[in-house]
């Protein structure tokens, strides 16, 4: 890997370090009215807070009663053995059905059958079994064989190691040197059956080589042939994905999609938003801002299609299916708590909807019902609008390169090509991807100085690795910005999910209100919720600040707590009796927040 690609992976990595961490706590609230600026951070005094002081109030607000979709009893650890349990039975599911198409059954007709009847991660596990096995293999009689005595006795043999799905096309393509298209030929050549795989690694390592002509070239070997709607939109998600990091021009990529269209008839199958495999990619659709043209193109959803399985083959997999359930029963929690976990309590959650709560206009605890429904779509659209100008994104910002004159113009095509989302140049400009770690304050300063900044509390992203002085500073010549961001949160809220305790406590001792309604993002809440996962952060004098300047107790703050409680955190009854109006009494269920496939978008 070069070293302008490694500069790439760096960034792409810290921003998904940030995004995980910050954005994803964050939805898609309405804009604040609030547009009133705060005032220079010397020009505040301490007396200014938005709250009295005092504890808050103690009788907790619960708003509107919350419908619940679902409700079972759990303990520590009994979810993730669940969903576990469920994982091992669509990858058997998907083993089964590669024994029928290697006993002869048509592909397209076992596609469908699992799309209707086990839906799309059952299915998405049978494409990648086998695309990624040849027949040719001199492993993969004994690769069938374990896959009859799988399908016909519902488990392997004690004592026989299981083969690994990928058995050899890997090391024969890294066995020769030569050219990637002489490397995918000799693969191919050798282990017919896996050129879907190969030719979409090819394009991956082209694109990290800055390789055009065998990028065009792998493409068109992927396009001489349709494929089922659950392949090509897997296709295209891998192809796509790989594409938005190239640092080819616009030109270049226009010809990828046009070759692109030439499969499936101009047809783009797109993954359901909820599937996993397509929360952090980025909508092909928003490409077009950026002069790629889609008028061509037919894009659908997968999940709107209705595929019909064949009645003999699914009785044919559900007798698999039954013996497999003979050796692997889901747990049960009331079961396995009493014997995995004996001395954990079993408790009550009960899931609820986030659009019902967004409906309801409830956005107080972001940090509880986000918890991964989240994209970030405009972080990799700012990537891909600097790498369409040909930029060196590890030098473009640089202090040299701030400094220069030519970069005024730099700055102002960056504010055209991206004016809704140039502020995250802000904190996508890493001190550690730009190797200005050390000189952090003036490359934000000369940032602050070009208008490459965020006029919001999401200013407070890029200070992490800044002390108190040096961030306040950053602040003030920030100059005016407005009290809360296009998601209703505080500097204070943001500052403190950065994990800055030292500067959210400075900021709030200077007036900086924690929110500017009830409903809005809740650094109290956000704070409770750190805890889950970092015993070390918790500070009784920080909480004791956050519960002075918060304004009222709701069911969030009481969940938190709650959850605390349950998972029991050492310090819990400490802050109960301290604060009781915390814990008024045990809720009947803890709530978690089932995503309902309501994505939030950064930016």
């Amino acid at each position: 890997m070069n070293k302008t690609n490694l500069v790439i992976a760096i960034i792409l990595s810290v921003l998904l370090v940030i995004s995980i961490q910050v954005y994803r706590l964050f939805s898609e609230l309405p804009n604040q009215a609030a547009t009133q600026q705060s005032s220079m951070v010397e020009d505040v005094q301490p007396q200014s807070n938005s709250f009295s002081p005092n504890h808050p109030e103690s009788t907790p607000t619960m708003a509107t009663v919350l419908k619940s979709i679902s409700t079972q009893l759990v303990c520590e650890d009994f979810e993730r053995t669940a969903k576990s349990f469920d994982r091992s039975r669509q990858r058997f599911i998907a083993k089964v059905a590669a024994n029928s198409f290697y006993d002869g059954v048509d592909k397209m007709v076992i596609l469908d059958t699992l799309m209707a009847e086990y839906g799309v991660e059952s299915t998405v596990n049978f494409v990648r079994d086998i695309s990624s096995v040849s027949i040719a293999h001199e492993d993969f009689k004994q690769h069938k064989k374990k896959l009859v005595e799988l399908a016909s006795n519902g488990k392997e043999s004690e004592g026989k190691p299981t083969l690994p799905m990928n058995i050899g096309w890997w090391n024969t393509y890294l066995s020769i040197d030569a050219t990637l298209i002489e490397r995918a030929n000799y693969t191919i050549s050798n282990l017919p059956g896996v050129e879907r795989e190969v030719w979409t690694r090819v394009v991956e390592d082209a694109i990290t080589e800055n390789d055009f002509s065998t990028l065009q070239h792998s493409i068109l070997q992927l396009a001489k042939q349709d494929y089922h709607p659950i392949e090509n939109a897997m296709l295209i998600l891998d192809i796509t994905q790989a594409l938005i990091r190239a640092p080819f021009s616009t030109v270049q990529k226009q010809r990828i999609i046009d070759d692109l269209s030439a499969i499936n008839s101009a047809t783009f199958f797109v993954l359901a938003r909820e599937n996993k495999e397509v929360r952090v990619g980025l909508e092909l659709k928003n490409l077009s801002r950026f002069g790629i043209d889609f008028r061509a193109v037919n894009f659908v959803n997968i999940a709107t299609l209705t595929p019909q399985s064949n009645e003999q083959l699914l009785q044919q997999w559900q007798k698999s299916l039954t013996q497999y359930d003979k050796h692997n029963q889901r747990p049960v929690a009331e079961t396995w708590c009493k014997e995995n976990k004996p001395e954990k309590p079993v408790y009550s959650i009960s899931r609820v909807s986030l659009t019902s709560i967004i409906n309801q206009g409830d956005y107080t605890a972001l940090s509880e019902f986000i918890n991964g429904c989240f994209v970030i779509d405009s972080i990799i659209e700012t990537d891909y609008f600097l790498t369409s100008q040909g930029w060196d994104r590890g030098k473009i910002f640089s202090i040299d390169a701030m400094k220069k004159d030519d970069f005024k113009e730099k700055a102002k095509l960056i504010k055209q090509g991206l004016p809704n989302t140039y502020h995250h140049i802000f904190s996508f400009t890493s001190g550690d991807s730009t190797g200005h770690r050390n000189n952090r304050l003036e490359q934000l300063s000369l940032l602050i100085e070009h208008g490459l900044y965020p006029k919001d509390p999401n200013l407070a992203f890029a200070l992490r690795r800044i002390n108190v002085e040096d961030s306040l500073s950053i602040i003030k010549q920030a100059g005016d910005i407005a009290t809360t961001n296009q998601h209703g949160a505080s500097l204070v809220f943001n500052t403190m999910l950065m994990g800055k305790d030292d500067l959210a406590k400075t900021l709030i001792r200077k007036g900086y209100p924690l929110t500017t309604s009830v409903n809005a993002p809740d650094p109290l809440i956000a704070y409770l919720m750190r805890l889950r996962s970092n015993k070390r952060e918790y500070d009784m004098e920080f909480l004791e600040l956050l519960m002075a300047n918060t304004p009222q107790i709701n069911r969030w703050h009481i969940n938190a707590v709650h959850h605390l409680k349950l998972r029991g955190f050492e310090h819990i009854d400490a802050i109960i009796e301290a604060f009781p109006e915390l814990y008024p009494e045990p809720p009947e269920s803890l709530i978690e927040i089932d995503c309902d496939g309501h994505f939030i978008e950064f930016g």
